[in-house]
């Protein structure tokens, strides 16, 4: 072999290699997302209007244009100077998923002109920028309503009996493959911390957010205050769970309500969400084993989340992580049938709850394919010289021939 051909076959060879390792090293580019203005429409919604001192008022406003589908904008501001010059923040809000209208509700605590200001941050979504907006709206709020002086009645002698605190717990345990569907409802009904028998519980569910309710079932605790019932919903979606004790005349009334949120997959398998926050933004990512959604609840309250997780795609709770707005967290997990229940309280505001499943099969994945990675390339290279090697070796032969 010459120093020609020797030189030819080290370039050859260092060409490969080089090639191998940029292959490895350079990860492959992410497209550039693009740069999408937003705006308040200048249009608002108020509900009562014209409204008064006192009462509650519910303003609709819309962003546009709407975000992606799936997506909401976030950590919109609402901020008001009132008549007598005082800035405040009253709400921090998110819109509908899909769409760029929000709402919230409030009651003004003095009457005259309101300026409203609404403030979104922007936010990255789906690979694009959506940049920050502003807007303002001016509302007035009229006296509160005045109302005819009524006579008292006499004053009783006897003071009423005071009756007994009750306390009404209800919990919702859905199945969790899509064919077979159904939710298994169990709660307790209690006084003085004991179990209250032979009382009537009544069920009923709201599919609009608690705007309207339908009877499902009237059931009666045992005798340790225990009730249960089987639930066959229609369609999947966010609920209302309402249980109601009428009470009696030593028993006080006492109602729960609970949010119950249900999404399917394509592989028949179904995820559940129970809460006493309002659970909103349900989605699962396939690719990267993310659920995630968003939990809003009062204020000062606590709140408790229980997800039902089908094992057939989890099979070890061992690799589950859950952030709490971006936090790490370290839930309660439980084995319950073919499913994992997965369960945290918190103090109530508003949060966004991420689980990432099967986070270290997610990692040896990534390993395992940057080992194929070298392996490919070691053998490209190894490949590439023996070829060469075997043509200056029968060059060198023909020329001695």
């Amino acid at each position: 072999m010459g120093k020609i051909g020797k030189t030819f076959a080290l370039f050859l060879i260092l060409i490969v290699v080089t090639s191998c390792l940029s292959l490895l090293a350079v990860k492959p580019a992410t497209a550039q997302g693009t740069t999408i203005n937003t705006s308040f429409l200048p249009d608002i919604s108020i509900t009562p209007y014209p409204a008064s001192l006192g009462q509650q008022i519910t303003i609709i406003k819309t962003i546009s244009p709407a975000p992606p589908s799936g997506y909401y904008y976030d950590a919109i501001r609402v901020s008001v100077i009132d008549s007598n010059g005082n800035y405040r923040l009253i709400g921090v809000n998110y819109t509908q998923l899909g769409t760029g209208t929000f709402c919230f509700s409030w009651i003004p605590d003095i009457p005259g002109t309101y300026l409203f200001i609404f403030t979104y941050p922007g936010e990255k979504l789906a690979g694009n920028v959506f940049t920050s907006c502003q807007s303002n709206n001016s509302i007035s709020i009229g006296a509160s309503l005045q109302t005819p002086a009524l006579t008292p009645p006499p004053t009783s002698t006897s003071s009423p009996p005071s009756l007994i605190e009750t306390s009404l717990n209800v919990n919702c345990q859905s199945s969790t493959t899509f064919s077979n569907f159904k939710v298994n409802i169990q709660g307790t009904l209690t006084a003085s911390n004991s179990g209250l028998s032979d009382s009537s519980i009544q069920l009923s569910y709201s599919a609009d957010g608690g705007n309207s309710w339908t009877l499902l079932t009237l059931v009666s605790t045992d005798e340790t205050g225990g009730f249960q019932a089987v639930w066959t919903p229609m369609v999947t979606g966010n609920y209302c769970l309402r249980a109601s004790y009428e009470g009696s005349s030593e028993l006080s009334p006492a109602s729960t309500i609970v949010h119950f949120a249900v999404l399917p997959l394509e592989d028949n398998s179904v995820f559940s969400v129970t809460s006493n926050s309002s659970v909103t933004a349900l989605a699962f990512n396939s690719t990267t084993q993310e659920l995630c959604f968003k939990v809003s609840g009062e204020t000062g309250t606590t709140g408790y989340i229980n997800v039902y997780i089908s094992k057939s795609l989890m099979s070890n709770d061992s690799s589950l992580k859950v952030y709490f707005d971006q936090k790490l967290l370290q839930p309660a997990t439980q084995s319950v049938g073919d499913s994992w229940l997965v369960s945290f309280t918190y103090h109530h505001s508003s949060h966004f709850v991420t689980l990432v499943l099967n986070s270290g099969k997610l990692n040896i994945d990534a390993r395992t394919q940057n080992l194929y990675y070298v392996i490919a390339g070691v053998a490209g290279a190894i490949l590439a010289i023996v070829v060469v090697m075997v043509l200056l070796k029968s060059k060198s032969k023909l020329k001695s021939i």
